[in-house]
């Protein structure tokens, strides 16, 4: 069994691409997927290894890829808004270090399974993925009473980013959830 101190956090899946079970990532470290021997996911609570299948260039830091053994939209897109994971022992390896820059950056879809609160302290989900699709990006947020929402990601709207409690405060507007 993998743990998690066994692991760094390399990326998050964006969306599927196409439908043949491709996915597009972006990866926050310079690596190539398919250099690893495999990339780790959190499938409810165990991480689990998969296997690169294929791997191409897409932009400055995102990659389009396939797994092997997923091979339609359908059992591609239960990785959408996951985030993607490497073992140190691997990265190492291959003589990976943490992303270049500050430590401290924290990007939108970084915010991929912390639990939303608004300004009042009201808990209203847990983000499950990043929208990038559009011109405005989104956030789904699954509620357990009335399901998934979508939640403008916009950096003005936060007020403030927990990062060892994985928790995420917005300003969001009334009547949205």
């Amino acid at each position: 069994m993998i743990d998690r101190h066994e692991l760094d956090k390399i990326g998050t899946v964006t969306k599927t691409h196409g439908v043949h079970g491709e996915l597009s990532a972006v990866v926050d470290v310079d690596v190539n997927l398919s250099d690893l021997k495999c990339i780790v996911f959190d499938i409810d609570g165990i991480f689990v290894p998969f296997f690169i299948g294929s791997e191409r260039p897409r932009g400055a830091s995102g990659c389009l890829f396939m797994l092997n053994g997923v091979d339609d939209e359908m059992h591609a897109a239960a990785f959408v808004g996951k985030q993607i994971y490497a073992l140190r022992t691997d990265l190492d390896r291959l003589g990976v270090n943490e992303p270049d820059g500050d430590d401290d950056v924290f990007y939108l879809e970084d915010a991929v399974g912390y639990a939303l609160y608004d300004t009042d302290g009201c808990r209203v989900g847990v983000i499950s993925r990043f929208d990038d699709s559009t011109p405005n990006y989104l956030y789904g947020v699954d509620r357990e009473s009335t399901g998934e929402i979508l939640v403008p990601a916009a950096e003005d709207l936060i007020t403030d980013i927990d990062t060892d409690r994985e928790t995420i405060t917005m300003n969001l507007p009334k009547g949205l959830y």
